[in-house]
């Protein structure tokens, strides 16, 4: 009697994903789109030019006086991928949906601020010339000192970040350090979560070609399908990493009679 397919039910973390994001879809209709577009907005808003306190934000709207074709289709396209991001149902804070529009909002906080130099530089009573446009190059100067003074919150902003990211990866990196303890020709790892596991964070692993992959990393299922797994891959040494001990034991699952 042929062997049947293991079952491929989501896993418990998967369920509290599902679990914690439901609500996002069920509340997704037409009369919500326009709170929607406000939500994410602010979260872009922030994402951008929260380390400068909104201030950035400021000359991003005096930008707008400066658009002229090919700035002006930029900064629309951007704005039309926000628009079109309202037919998903989405996290208000998930703006990284929205990264591609990140370089046409940086123009227009640049050019806001050009623009701005420009007209508290002219002398009251003159006219608009080439000389004072607001991109002539006598502001250059002006322009990079405040540059500068708007470099140290974004310096700060990417410092946070950088420990904030450190922090994520060294959840991870303890767990690729006990796989190098693994040093079969071929193994499989099954890894048991703890009750307490971040749902966003996963050990389990997909690779393209499973066949030469020397070391697989799967969900644990229990005894039984696990002895399961390991009957359909002869020649792997079966492996458990238990996340509450934060430890890879030797393992030999018995399957159900």
């Amino acid at each position: 009697m042929p062997e049947k397919a293991l079952p491929h039910s989501i896993t418990p973390d998967l369920q509290r994903l599902n679990a914690a994001y439901s609500s996002v879809h069920v509340n997704h209709f037409p009369s919500t789109l326009a709170g929607a577009l406000r939500a994410r907005s602010q979260f872009l808003a922030v994402s951008i030019w929260g380390g400068s306190r909104g201030v950035l934000g400021v000359f991003a709207l005096v930008g707008l006086l400066t658009l002229s074709g090919a700035t002006a289709f930029a900064v629309g396209s951007s704005i039309l991928l926000i628009l079109a991001y309202l037919l998903y149902a989405t996290p208000a804070h998930w703006s990284l949906y929205y990264y591609e529009s990140v370089p046409a909002f940086a123009y227009l906080t640049a050019a806001g601020l050009a623009w701005a130099a420009a007209m508290i530089g002219r002398p009251a009573g003159t006219a608009m010339s080439r000389v004072f446009h607001w991109r002539s190059p006598r502001w250059n100067r002006a322009l990079v000192a405040g540059a500068f003074a708007f470099v140290v919150p974004g310096v700060v902003a990417l410092g946070m970040m950088r420990v904030q990211h450190g922090a994520d990866r060294r959840y991870l990196v303890r767990f690729d350090n006990l796989m190098k303890s693994i040093h079969d020709p071929r193994a499989v790892v099954f890894v048991r979560y703890a009750a307490e596991h971040n749902a966003n964070t996963t050990f389990v692993r997909n690779v393209a070609s499973p066949s030469d992959e020397r070391v697989w990393v799967v969900y644990d299922r229990g005894d039984a399908e696990n002895a399961r797994l390991l009957a359909l891959a002869p020649g792997r040494t079966g492996y458990l990493f238990d996340e509450q001990n934060g430890r890879i034991y030797s393992y030999e699952p018995l399957a159900k009679q």
